[in-house]
C-alpha cells in the first residue's frame, strides 16, 4: 500500500463565508490555503484530514483532496461524522485522525513484510531471477555477478596478461610450474585444476607439457594416478600464435623455440664478400716455377728489385735506366724449369671481432600472465 496521506504543522484558521451540508468547497481566510499540504506535488491520491468546529462544538471530519488557493475542495461527513451546515467564523484545522493513522499503520506494515523479503545489504543471496534496469532505465535485464561474467567472457585454459602478482579467483599464475590433483606434489595441487589439467592433457604434446612419469593412457587416469603435468614454458618469452602462416615454419602449440643471443659464425655470413686481409710478416714466402722455351734469346724476366745478385744459376743479370731484367740462356736448346725463392713478405695482422654474442631481443616490456582453470 502507498502512503497517500499528507501533513503539515499548526494548519489552522476560521471560515471566510458560511457552508451548507452540500456544499465541497470549503473558503478559508485569506492567505490560510498556503498552511496546508501542498497536494499537487504529493502522490496520486493525495489527501489530508481537517476538522470543522463551530460555537456550539458541532465537528465534521472531512479530507482534503485539493485546494486552490484558499479554498479546500474536500470530501464531506468523514470517519462516522455527519455534514452540516457551519457558520462563517467556524473554527477549520489539520489534524491527526484515526483513518490517517491506520493508513500510516498500514503502510509501514507493508514496508515491514516487504523488507523481511528482501535480500541483506551485506552478501545478499537472491532468488527467482533478479533483474535491473539497463543503462537507459528504460528496460530491465538479468543481474549477472561477476563470477558469472568472468565465466562467460574467459574459459578453461584462455590466458591474460596483469601487472598483478597473484592470481584472481579461479586463475592460476603461468609460472613454468606444474599442477594435478592434491596428493599429486605438483605446484598448484588442486581440485580446481582438473579442467586445465585434461585441456593441457589433450592439446600439448608431450614434449611441451611433459607428464611426470610419462603419459599414461588418458588425462583422467594421470589425474588419478597423481601425476602432475607441466604448464607450458611462458617466462621470459614473447607470445605467437601456433600454426604455420604463409611461407613460415609450422609450430606446435605450446612449443618454444629461440634463444636471448646468438654468436655469428662464418657459415651465417652472406656469401660473395670480398675482405682486406693484412699479411702478419714472414708469412708471404714463397716459390715460383719458370718455364724456358728454346729461343736463342731467351725469356726475360723484369723486375724493380734493385739487388744485382742472381737468383738463376747461369741467368744474367742485365740494368738499363729504371728497369733491371734477367737474361736466361738456353740450354743445349731444351726446355727446362728453374725455380725462384722470393723473398718474405711483410705486413701487420688484421685486428677486430670479439666473439660476443648478438642480443636478438626486441624492445619488449614484460608482464605476469595468468591461466584460466
Amino acid at each position: 500500500m502507498s502512503l497517500t496521506v499528507m501533513f503539515t504543522n499548526n494548519a489552522v484558521s476560521t471560515l471566510s463565508g458560511s457552508i451548507t451540508a452540500d456544499d465541497t468547497t470549503i473558503p478559508l481566510q485569506s492567505g490560510a490555503g498556503a498552511l496546508w499540504p501542498d497536494l499537487a506535488a504529493g502522490p496520486s491520491g493525495a489527501w489530508c484530514p481537517t476538522t470543522l468546529v463551530d460555537s456550539s462544538n458541532n465537528i465534521e471530519i472531512v479530507w482534503v483532496t485539493a485546494i486552490n488557493g484558499d479554498v479546500l475542495t474536500v470530501t464531506r461527513g468523514q470517519e462516522g461524522t455527519t455534514a452540516q451546515a457551519f457558520a462563517s467564523g467556524s473554527y477549520v484545522g489539520l489534524r491527526l485522525t484515526a483513518a490517517a493513522i491506520d493508513e500510516i499503520t498500514t503502510a509501514v506494515g507493508d514496508l515491514q513484510t516487504l523488507s523481511a523479503s528482501l535480500a541483506p545489504l551485506a552478501s545478499p543471496t537472491f532468488t527467482g531471477t533478479p533483474e535491473a534496469p539497463d543503462a537507459n532505465a528504460e528496460t530491465t535485464s538479468q543481474i549477472a555477478t561477476t563470477g558469472y561474467i568472468a565465466d562467460s567472457v574467459f574459459s578453461t585454459g584462455d590466458i591474460k596478461l596483469t601487472l598483478k602478482t597473484t592470481s584472481d579467483p579461479g586463475w592460476i599464475m603461468a609460472d613454468d610450474g606444474t599442477i594435478g590433483n592434491a596428493s599429486s606434489g605438483a605446484t598448484y595441487a588442486n581440485a580446481t585444476c582438473e579442467a586445465l589439467y585434461t585441456l593441457l592433457w589433450n592439446n600439448i604434446s608431450n614434449s611441451y607439457a611433459p607428464v611426470t612419469g610419462g603419459r599414461g593412457s588418458s588425462a583422467s587416469a594421470d589425474w588419478a594416478a597423481q601425476k602432475p603435468i607441466a604448464l607450458t614454458k611462458i617466462l621470459g618469452r614473447a607470445l605467437a600464435a601456433a600454426g604455420s602462416g604463409s611461407g613460415l615454419t609450422a609450430y606446435s602449440l605450446g612449443e618454444t623455440v629461440g634463444t636471448n643471443t646468438n654468436i655469428f659464425a662464418q657459415e651465417n655470413l652472406p656469401s660473395g664478400l670480398d675482405f682486406d686481409v693484412a699479411i702478419p710478416s714472414g708469412q708471404g714466402t714463397h716459390t715460383h716455377s719458370i718455364l724456358s722455351v728454346t729461343d736463342a734469346g731467351g725469356p726475360t724476366i723484369e723486375s724493380t728489385s734493385s739487388s744485382t745478385t742472381d737468383i738463376l744459376a747461369g741467368a744474367t743479370y742485365e740494368e738499363s735506366g729504371s728497369y733491371e731484367w734477367l737474361q736466361i740462356a738456353p740450354n743445349n736448346g731444351d726446355d727446362f724449369i728453374q725455380s725462384v725463392s722470393l723473398p718474405a713478405m711483410t705486413g701487420t695482422a688484421a685486428s677486430g671481432g670479439s666473439g660476443d654474442a648478438i642480443n636478438n631481443m626486441q624492445p619488449t616490456s614484460f608482464l605476469n600472465v595468468m591461466i584460466k582453470l
